[in-house]
């Protein structure tokens, strides 16, 4: 019995162990290996195994994991001037290093996040991807890395492999390296009951779906959608015309992730071809005898009379093993509302329950619901289109997804009030997607983008506009979105939009007192468990004061201000206030008494 006990509690504990680090099992068996190497830090260096083993490896791996535990090192600043409603809006922009800005979010959106949605670079060659990691590689430092690797013991010629990798490696290498990080990061930020979804095509699919059998755990992938994007025969392959990409999904916790269903039109069925005066509202309908030979129950074994006095039983008379499909309330109501039809025949009365198309036998309208599909098809036209409305010109954006598909992967598993991430956001669809849904059914939903700003060429048509980067694109396209689903204007609906703020960037140099006042507020209450959608109102910027969660927590950057009894007393909502500890001298009398005083105010003093 002990041993059972001993056995359940490791088993217990591995559970924990996987739910927490799933990359370190491998085929549902723990690999010391790989745990050694996620429990490393930078400062230790740990070698991948000698002895072939399965999994996804490549040159850079350890470090792209190690760049996944450095901390943050930047902080975001708000650009007031292109934001809508700054204080009340439920959408976020970023314009920022995506790697940067999950590092930043993993202190205040830890298992926050009901969705993430990603379309990366695919890596094909024809598109580039700029990101400054340190293990994004050029190629000749690449292939000096190569010849450092001695032969696999299952290699049987060192100079094909070596071959074979520099001729391709780089490239999916460094793809790898820059997605690892990312993934990883990105799984923090799931709830439990999330779901992640990565648009690619085949240049990378099936390195991704091993990566993220990896950092989600293949026991929580759910489907490899194919989306069919373009429609007829195209000419961009000489062997086979390629019309379809991928929709990768992975749940945080497959046990927890539920799905919703698709609602669908109620089909056309032949046996729906009977006619009533209800057929305008009810639909068609087809006869259902209302007598059924089944589990047998004494109060459904009723007398029916019918039209010309007769009496009638289920089964012909009283006893097993007839009865009726409705009660004796539920008849009566049928009969009343037309859901019932007597029919004389040559052997005498049949009841009939009418089986109308569009209603169910509770006169509800009827909404047929299935899973949804994992073979789609979601045209980049249509997302070409949506560009066009919005600017007038389908060069701004080549081969952006439409809010449709969006849209559509949305309903899968998110409610009304869920937050949806997208850190390679490209033109802006996913957000876009959030608004329309949100419009269209009342919904709630919050949205936060991500978009590096890298530069575009003077000679880009958006460029001639005066958006210079991609990440100008996606932030003008929310606001014209906002503009074109709500005309008239909407209180409830806004955008706030920030700048990744490093010393090195243009961000620091020309940001106003009052942005870099915010982004300190901001910085603060991330570590205090604060979102980028909470009001943050700057009562006195001169003073660096500022109020945070419904005026409950007074934040003072600055100097203890003169006047702090009338800020915090008058203001009766106050229950905290959080200020610098180099304010007061922690011993001093002013700082004692000031801490009694509110301490009988029930006013809670904490410092930086």
């Amino acid at each position: 019995m002990a041993s059972d006990t001993l056995l359940e509690d490791l088993t217990h504990r591995l559970g924990q162990l996987k739910s927490l680090f799933p990359e370190v099992f491998v085929e549902g068996k723990l690999d010391w290996q790989r745990l050694q190497q996620v429990l490393a830090d930078e400062t230790q260096v740990v070698f991948l195994p000698t002895e072939p083993t399965y999994g996804l490896n490549w040159v850079g791996k350890a470090e792209a994991r190690l760049e996944a535990l450095k901390p943050a090192s930047s902080s975001l600043i708000p650009d007031f001037q292109h934001s809508i409603l700054f204080d009340k809006a439920a959408h976020a922009f970023i314009a920022g290093e995506n790697l940067e800005v999950l590092r930043l979010m993993q202190a205040n959106y830890c298992e926050q996040v009901k969705m993430i949605y990603i379309d990366p670079p695919y890596n094909t060659g024809n598109d580039s991807f700029i990101y400054a990691d340190n293990f994004a590689e050029q190629k000749r430092s690449y292939q000096q890395r190569i010849e450092k690797i001695e032969k696999p013991a299952s290699s049987a010629d060192l100079d094909f492999w070596k071959k074979h990798l520099k001729d391709n490696g780089h490239f999916h290498a460094a793809w790898l390296s820059m997605m690892y990080p990312r993934l990883f990061l990105a799984r923090n930020l799931l709830r439990e009951d999330g779901a992640i979804f990565i648009s690619i095509d085949d240049s990378e699919q099936a390195h991704l779906k091993l990566l993220c059998d990896e950092i989600f755990g293949e026991e929580n992938f759910i489907a490899n959608m194919v989306r069919q994007h373009k429609a007829g025969s195209g000419h961009d392959s000489s062997a086979i015309a390629i019309e379809y990409d991928y929709i990768l999904v992975y749940a945080k916790n497959k046990s927890k992730l539920k799905f919703n269903q698709e609602v669908v039109a109620v089909e056309q069925d032949p046996k729906y071809r009977m006619s009533d005066a209800w057929e305008a509202t009810r639909g068609k309908f087809y006869l259902r005898d209302l007598a059924y030979k089944g589990s047998y129950s004494v109060s459904m074994d009723y007398a029916i009379e019918t039209p010309d006095g007769e009496v009638i039983y289920a089964g012909g008379k009283f006893g097993e093993p007839y009865t009726w499909r409705w009660n004796q309330k539920k008849l009566a109501w049928g009969i009343e509302n037309g859901f019932i039809e007597f029919r004389k025949k040559p052997t005498g009365w049949k009841v009939y329950i009418k089986q109308y198309q569009f209603v169910d036998n509770n006169d509800t309208p009827r909404q047929r619901t299935l899973p949804y599909r994992a073979m789609i098809k979601f045209l980049n036209g249509s997302g070409s289109q949506e560009i066009v409305k919005l600017f007038g010109d389908s060069t701004f954006f080549s081969f952006p997804k439409s809010t449709d598909l969006l849209q559509y992967l949305i309903k899968m598993v998110c409610d009304r009030e869920d937050l949806i991430l997208d850190f390679f956001a490209g033109s802006g669809t996913t957000s876009h997607a959030v608004m329309a849904l949100n419009q269209a059914d009342g919904g709630h939903r919050k949205s936060i983008s991500v978009q590096l700003p890298a530069p575009l060429e003077p000679t880009h048509a958006a460029y001639q506009q005066g958006l210079t980067t991609i990440a100008a694109i996606a932030r003008e396209r929310l606001v014209r979105a906002i503009g074109q689903l709500y005309p008239q204007g909407d209180e409830s609906v806004g955008l706030r939009v920030f700048e990744l703020l490093n010393k090195e960037s243009n961000a620091e140099k020309t940001a106003s007192e009052l942005q870099k006042l915010y982004a300190a507020c901001l910085d603060i209450i991330s570590q205090q468990g604060g979102s980028l959608m909470d009001e943050i109102v700057l009562l006195r910027p001169e003073d660096k004061i500022a109020y945070w969660r419904n005026q409950q927590t007074l934040l003072c950057l600055g100097q203890w201000p003169t006047d702090w009894e009338a800020l915090i007393f008058k203001q009766l909502t106050v229950k905290r206030i959080i200020f610098h500890e180099n304010t007061f001298a922690a011993n001093s009398e002013t700082f004692q008494q000031l801490k009694n005083q509110l301490a009988k105010a029930s006013v809670l003093l904490q410092t930086l």
